[in-house]
């Protein structure tokens, strides 16, 4: 099948991560130079040889024709028109935090739950809740900033019962508390949640979720409430503080583990026991013992019944 060749700047060329670079373009070298690479795509699950060509260049041309590449030239097209109307500029996302009136929390390296990717990932900013990969920290920092925003100002009567409760001394959380925010986007009240990272070094990490809390009490965030947050009405409990809520975790599941092996000591014991009298239909030691029989142990025979002491048959005993 012979197709037309146009100039390289006419088409796009559809790139790929194999050896050739150019996707179904492939270097089969032969005796004959002039048909070194070659065209193959999948047709209905049938791979089909459309040419071979010289050079590299005429081989990615080719596909490039293809009612196949031309699909694929119409997908990296819409990709790339949405990730420019997507993407901001510093400058853009800056502008925007000013007219929304958002605060970009920095820190000494950056901005404050903003993190780079790594370099398999095509934007190199990240959060670490998931709200997108973006190609600034500017932008990644906005994003942030909107999510803490929509968390603050969300009705109160929509909101969950927890949502107003500090996670650690389960006290509703109000404006004279001063809440402040995580990295993870968790809400504590501040004296709770320093006082936490100030007995949990020098590894802190998040009450809630364990993600690290880099640079203590650097990485928090003031939260303002909305005012119908302030007028709650939930009921006061009287909760612990840190170091008793990870006592009583340790304790708890040191008696838990603890009756668990007993409970399985005693329950293989019990198997091991009545199998033993199921197949051999030998009493039980302890069966012995109450019906009044001495065992006398032997050091080179191991054990048996004294002389002159009549053992038991299995017919007749009487479980």
């Amino acid at each position: 099948m012979l197709i037309q060749k146009a100039q390289p700047a006419s088409v796009k060329l559809i790139p790929s991560d194999n050896g050739t670079r150019y996707k179904c373009v492939y270097d089969a070298p032969g005796k004959d130079p002039t048909r070194r690479y070659v065209v193959k795509v999948s047709r209905k699950g049938v791979m089909t040889i459309i040419d071979r060509f010289a050079t590299l260049e005429d081989a990615a041309i080719c596909y490039a024709l293809t009612p196949e590449g031309r699909e694929d030239a119409a997908k990296l097209a819409k990709a790339e028109a949405l990730r420019q109307e997507q993407d901001m500029t510093s400058a853009q996302a800056i502008a925007t935090a000013v007219e929304e009136r958002l605060e970009l929390q920095t820190n000494g390296s950056g901005f404050v739950g903003v993190f780079q990717s790594p370099q398999g990932c095509k934007l190199p900013f990240m959060t670490r809740i998931n709200l997108g990969c973006f190609a600034t920290e500017e932008e990644a920092a906005l994003c942030r900033a909107r999510e803490l925003a929509a968390q603050a100002v969300a009705p109160a009567a929509a909101a969950d019962e927890l949502a107003l409760t500090c996670p650690i001394c389960i006290e509703p959380i109000k404006a004279d508390s001063a809440p402040v925010a995580t990295a993870c986007l968790h809400v504590f009240c501040r004296c709770c949640i320093e006082d936490w990272i100030e007995q949990s070094q020098p590894e802190a990490t998040c009450p809630m979720c364990r993600e690290p809390l880099n640079g203590a009490s650097g990485s928090l965030t003031a939260v303002p409430l909305a005012a119908a947050a302030d007028a709650s009405t939930a009921p006061r409990r009287t909760g612990w503080n840190p170091r008793e809520w990870q006592q009583m975790l340790v304790e708890q599941a040191s008696v838990e583990a603890e009756l668990a092996a007993r409970a399985e000591a005693t329950a293989r014991s019990d198997e091991q026991q009545a199998a033993f009298v199921y197949h051999s239909g030998v009493p039980r030691p302890v069966d012995l013992a109450r019906a009044g029989y001495r065992p006398l142990f032997s050091q080179r025979r191991g054990g048996h019944m004294s002389r002159g002491e009549a053992h038991p048959r299995a017919s007749s005993w009487r479980m």
